[in-house]
């Protein structure tokens, strides 16, 4: 039966104004129903009656403004059910009232208004409903069905039956500022088709004005669209399947429905969209000043299959109000969709004593809160723990100052904040999603409240949008929980879990899952310590930890508009007491760009975190983003312990199959503080490149503590423009003294190739680098690469140095195929590896250990060990099993091996070399003297006055040209030893091997030259332990198959143990031969070939040049003593200039140029020495020694035989005749002869034509 033509509100509600002007009550005569007028209405008397249930049936019912209906039951009726069966719509804008407790049901199929003047006077509940029937369990008591009686029973209700077209209920009423009022305890229900709630406009803050106000009562508020039942359970309470068509349901105008009590109160709304509009407001909880510990109030249920939608600061509340005590109910919405805006609030939060309560969204499509908030709060002066929020969606949006929190901003814990969300959660311009703890809030211990996230994406965007668990209070900030399935995007937003400045707790721990992650335009996760401000002191309490797990990209890039970069940070900041927290991140690649940092950092009084990267392709850290003339922001990562802070740095690990630094990008676990720097780590499967990118874990200026350790491993390393590893305690400025501790070590093991070259636009030069530097007190660290190939190229270099108080390290390399340093960069930096002492530091160099299959060193590459300070020079080994070559110079310093002390009173560090073979060519040096060498116009600083190191080489060949050198020189005290072990050594075009030394004491060094085959000199080479000043010149001793001194011009090839005023070395050679080489002073551009042992002060003081020839036959019996021979070739100078010679070995010559062989000259197996008397110095002869088996002497050289021509060459003009032979005498002088003799034959000796 179709009651009204339509069901449009609008079109109905006139409907009613006209049907109300008529109002009345009647009955329709199918029950005993007694209506008796009263000077306030109607009284309504008698009825059917069936135990406690009674009937009543109207043919309409309506109640004017100012009148009356009353239900005038006995006190023993429970239930009394009313139907009108007219088809008009009753107006109720008076009382409605009835005796005792009875529950009163009015049914009207066409349609119930409630005015602004109706009123509720019941002792038990009311049912409103414009349903057709109220059915039993056997029949129903129908209102459209008048063709049978009525059902009269005693059974209790089941539910509300309606047919098609179920119609509206209104309700205008605000009666009494209270509208449809019920007692505490009872229900009062408008079960309809459409329902709507209209207020009067009054806002909240001109009144509080109720529609319906139910203290303590439960509110049912819900409709059907089409036919069905809503069902009634045992307690009278209406319950809606799920599968039934609802109506909507709306409060407009300032509704208001008002539950709040000492409790129990609820509210229901059932519908298909629901909607609060106008500042319309759902309240439920404990309300003001009433209420026991033990009281908790009922809940406020939405529950849609369509939208719930709030507007124009509607709210929807279940609070335990100001003063109230009790515990607050919970907010429950369920729908297709979500909207809150415009101001509007649900809020299940406690203002006196007593839990909030939580909100539950369960929502199947969006949910969108547009400047609208959700809490669940512990306010200010409460008592009480904060409610949880729950969302379900398939999407959820917070924008315009938008936020869910549930937080204590009193004392109590906070809640925790739980999404899951099928699709995309987003939170823009300044949404927030906060569990917080207030300033001055008070928590249990170990108490937090959390937020968890499971949606397909995140996005925090535009503003300052974020999702926050820090406390600013007295308690823990609580965990954040992502599981993105998608992308999570962070632009200018954020992720908080700190300890805020003022606050006393533990900063909570931020894990996230997602299939990417992107932080850009400033955005940061982050569980800092925050620091002081002028208000409040630093946050006191330990910093949470970050776990990210991201199956591709993790993205930081940029900053935000106030100069904060895009990072993930767990920091003490400065004034804080407490521990950074740790930072975990797994990805497939890490891209930080722009300036984004990922930092584990204390500035405060405790420890920074560690920080653990894996990456299963890429790490990438790159660039810096300018702020303003004052702030740049680098690209980082890093662990580091800040000025004024106390404690010690984390460790930093990364593990990526390839790792690229560039365009400034960094990695830094250094301390500024009072406290160590932290270790770096790097497992890197593929390639690792750093182009102006650095790695540091230095102990920095002002700083007190070691540096940590940086570990390397990868398949390639590159270093390039200025890029750095460095462990180093560095300098003084003018603000701050240098660093107190020790640098910390280097360790790189690279399969392939490690690449060190060129310098940054900062001047930097690409290095490894542990130092201690200018000003500071500590040890610089030791360096240990391993690696296939090392290349220093453009100032590229390995330094292990000291330039402060304390030792330089011990740089050590295992290259298996090749290390090579060559050439310098633009600022004059030459490439190479440094174990030094600098000028003013006091220290020792740790010295350098190099194994290698080939070591290249050109155009001014170096490997030096020297001191420049207070301290002595490390040792310097280099094994290469094919070859070392050091060829050329760069602008000032020659290419080489240095172990040196230059203008230091330090000693020389030794020098070991083992090679196949050995190439110095072209200027270059192999040095354990104190002289510095230089090249070109450069002026070398002042030699060290320490003694110099030994020198040992160990080589297949040497092969020494072109001013190479190879030099033990010093400059004070005895110069050092020089040990040369070869096959073979070459000397050519003016190349050098020196032992020398210009001290006013002591001598020249020691050289010993061990050659298997051949030693050659060619064109002005050098051998030389020469002492310049008052020192005496050093030893030389020669061991060599044969000696070949070719001729040559310039100043000759000459050996030298000569001294200028002191004793002139020794000189001892064993040789089968030595090929021409003339025993005389040597001076500078004689062109002659020289041995010299002089002095040229004019003293009693001479060395020893001392021959042992190996291979020359033995023709008498040796003899036992020392036997003074005769003149053969006698030197008409001067007596006064006299000098040594003695002779040993086989064969014979005179003992003394000025004497002859004599009858008792013998050469003995024991090489025991022939006399040594002193000659005049002059025109020595030359002496050459060669194998032979002759016992004929030949005494004069011009002499010629017919069948042989001898050998000469032109010397100062006059010939000069090589040995050829041996001749004995009858008087049994030996004599050498210019031409080859036979054991059996004998000449008469003349004396030879070039002697007189």
């Amino acid at each position: 039966m179709k009651l009204i033509s339509s069901s449009f509100l609008g079109l109905f509600y006139v409907s009613i104004l006209i049907s109300s002007a008529s109002a009345q009550i009647t009955t329709d005569g199918s029950t005993n129903t007694n209506l008796t007028p009263t000077d306030n209405g109607v009284r309504i008397d008698e009825g059917d009656r069936a135990g406690g249930n009674l009937f009543h049936s109207f043919g309409e019912f309506s109640v004017p403004n100012g009148s009356e209906a009353f239900f005038n039951n006995a006190s023993d009726i429970a239930n009394i059910f009313s139907r009108v069966t007219g088809g008009n719509i009753s107006n109720i804008n008076g009382l409605i009232r009835a005796n005792g407790a009875a529950n009163l049901f009015l049914i009207n199929p066409a349609g119930i208004v409630f005015g602004e003047g109706a009123r509720l006077q019941l002792g038990g509940s009311f049912y409103g409903s414009t349903a057709d029937s109220i059915v039993f369990p056997d029949g129903e008591f129908s209102a459209t069905d008048l063709d049978n009686p009525p059902l009269i029973t005693i059974n209790a209700p089941i539910g509300l039956g309606f047919r098609d077209e179920p119609q509206p209920i209104i309700n205008d009423s605000v009666a009494d500022n209270l509208g449809l009022q019920i007692n505490a305890g009872e229900t009062i229900g408008l079960i309809g088709g459409e329902i709507a709630i209209r207020g009067n406009g009054v806002t909240p803050e001109e009144g509080n004005i109720n529609n319906i106000t139910a203290q303590g009562a439960k509110v049912w508020l819900g409709g059907l669209a089409e036919a069905g039942t809503v069902n009634l359970d045992e307690n009278l309470n209406p319950r809606m399947d799920d599968n039934v068509a609802r109506a909507n349901v709306s409060f407009s105008n300032g509704a208001r429905v008002d539950v709040a009590d000492a409790g129990a109160g609820e509210i229901q709304v059932i519908g298909n969209d629901i909607t609060l509009t106008e500042a319309s407001q759902l309240l439920g909880g404990i309300a003001e000043g009433l209420g026991t510990t033990e009281a908790t109030a009922g809940d406020v249920t939405l529950n849609a299959t369509g939208a719930v939608n709030l507007s124009g600061e509607s709210r929807i509340e279940n609070r335990v109000n100001v003063g109230a005590t009790g515990n607050s109910g919970n907010i429950n919405v369920t729908a297709e969709s979500l909207s809150i805006t415009d101001g509007s609030v649900f809020s299940a939060s406690t203002f006196g004593t007593g839990n909030a309560g939580s909100v539950r969204l369960n929502i199947a499509g969006e949910a969108n809160l547009t400047s609208s908030n959700i809490f669940s709060n512990v306010e200010s002066g409460a008592v009480g723990n904060a409610g949880n929020i729950f969302v379900t969606a398939n999407s959820l949006s917070l924008s315009d100052d938008s936020f869910f929190i549930a937080g204590t901003f009193g004392q109590g814990n906070p809640g925790s904040i739980t999404i899951d969300v099928t699709e995309a959660v987003t939170l823009s311009n300044d949404g927030d999603i906060l569990s917080r703890v207030g300033e001055n809030a008070v928590t249990e211990p170990e108490s937090s409240g959390n937020i968890s996230i499971n949606a397909g994406s995140l996005t925090i965007a535009d503003g300052i949008s974020s999702i926050n668990t820090s406390t600013s209070g007295q308690g823990n900030a609580g965990n954040v929980k992502l599981n993105i399935s998608g992308e999570a995007n962070l632009i200018d937003g954020n992720i908080f879990s700190n300890v805020e400045s003022g606050a006393e707790g533990n900063g909570g721990n931020i894990t996230i899952e997602a299939g990417s992650l992107s932080l850009e335009d400033g955005a940061q996760l982050q569980t800092s310590v925050r620091a002081e401000d002028e208000e409040r002191p630093g946050g006191r309490g330990n910093g949470g930890n970050i776990s990210i797990d991201v199956e591709e990209d993790l993205l930081l890039s940029g900053i935000d508009e106030d100069g904060f970069a895009s990072g993930i940070l767990s920091q003490s900041q400065r004034g804080t007491v407490g521990n950074a927290g740790s930072i975990e991140i797994n990805s497939q690649n890490l891209n930080l760009e722009d300036g984004g940092i990922i930092s584990s950092s204390a500035l405060g009084q405790g420890n920074a975190g560690s920080i653990q990267v894996e990456a299963t392709e890429s790490v990438n850290i790159e660039g810096f983003t300018i702020f303003d003339e004052d702030t740049t922001r680098t690209s980082t990562i890093e662990t580091e312990l800040r000025s004024i802070a106390v404690g010690d740095t984390g460790e930093i690990e990364i593990t990526a199959n390839s790792l690229s630094l560039s365009d400034g990008g960094e990695i830094n676990s250094s301390t500024f503080g009072q406290g160590n720097a932290g270790n770096v780590r790097l497992n890197i499967s593929g390639e690792a490149n750093l182009i102006d990118g650095n790695i540091f874990s230095n102990v920095e200026s002002g700083a007190e503590g070691n540096g940590g350790n940086i570990t390397i491993e990868a398949g390639s390393l590159s270093l390039e423009d200025g890029a750095q590893l460095q462990t180093s305690v560095r300098a003084e400025d003018e603000e701050r003294p240098g660093g107190r501790g020790n640098g910390g070590s280097i360790s790189i093991d690279v399969e392939e190739d490690l690449l060190l070259s060129g310098i940054g636009e900062d001047g930097f030069a690409s290095g490894i680098l542990s130092q201690s530097q200018r000003g500071t007190v500590g040890n610089a660290g030791e360096i240990e690469i391993t690696t296939g190939n090392l290349t220093l190229t453009d100032g590229g270099r390995v330094s292990a140095s000291t330039s402060g108080t304390g030792n330089a390290g011990l740089v050590t390399i295992n290259a298996s195929q090749n290390v090579s340093a060559a050439g310098e960069n633009s600022q004059g930096n030459v490439s190479g590896i440094f174990s030094n002492v600098s000028r003013n530091a006091v220290g020792n160099a740790g010295g350098i250990e190099i194994t290698t299959a080939k070591l290249s060193l050109t155009g001014g590459g170096e490997v030096v060990t020297a001191t420049f300070g207070n301290g002595d020079a490390g040792n310097l080994t280099v094994i290469a099993s094919e070859y070392i070559e050091l060829v050329g110079s760069g602008e000032e310093v020659p290419s080489g091996l240095f172990a040196s002390s230059i203008e230091s009173d330090g000693n020389g560090g030794d020098l070991i070399i083992a090679t196949d073979k050995l190439i110095v060519r072209d200027e270059a040096v192999i040095t354990v003297g104190n002289f510095q060498q230089v090249v070109g116009s450069r002026e070398p600083l002042p030699p060290g006055t320490g003694a110099a190191g030994n020198l040992e080489i160990n080589a297949g060949s040497v092969e020494v040209s072109n001013r190479g050198t190879i030099t033990a020189d010093n400059a004070s005290g005895i110069g050092g030893e020089l040990t040369l072990k070869a096959d073979s050594l070459t000397l050519e075009n003016q190349a050098s091997v020196s032992a020398s030394t210009t001290a006013d004491r002591g001598q020249g060094g020691i050289i010993t030259l061990d050659i298997d085959d051949t030693l050659i000199m060619r064109n002005s080479s050098l051998i030389s332990a020469r002492a310049e000043s008052g020192a005496n010149g050093g030893n030389i001793n020669i061991d060599a198959e044969f000696i070949i001194a070719f001729p040559s011009n310039g100043d000759g090839n000459d050996i030298l143990a000569s001294a200028e005023q002191g004793q002139g070395g020794n000189i001892t050679f064993t040789a089968d031969s030595v090929f021409n080489m003339r025993f005389r002073r040597a001076t500078p551009g004689n062109r002659t070939n020289d041995i010299d042992v002089s002095s040229e002060f004019p003293s009693e003081e001479f060395g020893e040049a001392s021959f042992v020839s190996l291979g020359l036959s033995q023709p008498e019996p040796l003899a036992t003593e020392t036997i003074t021979t005769s003149n053969i070739c006698s030197v008409a100078e001067s007596p006064e200039d006299t000098t040594n010679l003695v002779v040993r070995g086989k064969g014979g010559i005179t003992p003394a140029p000025s004497e002859p062989f004599n009858a008792d000259a013998l050469i003995t197996d024991e090489l025991s020495n022939v006399s040594q008397t002193k000659q005049p110095v002059g025109a020595i002869p030359e002496l050459s020694l060669q194998n032979g088996n002759n016992d004929n002497l030949e005494p004069n050289p011009n002499y010629i035989p017919p069948h042989i021509k001898p050998v000469a060459y032109e010397d100062n003009g006059e010939p000069v005749y090589i040995a050829r032979g041996v001749i004995k005498t009858e008087d049994g002088n030996v004599i050498l002869t210019a031409y080859p003799t036979k054991n059996n034959a004998t000449r008469t000796p003349t004396d030879a034509a070039n002697c007189h």
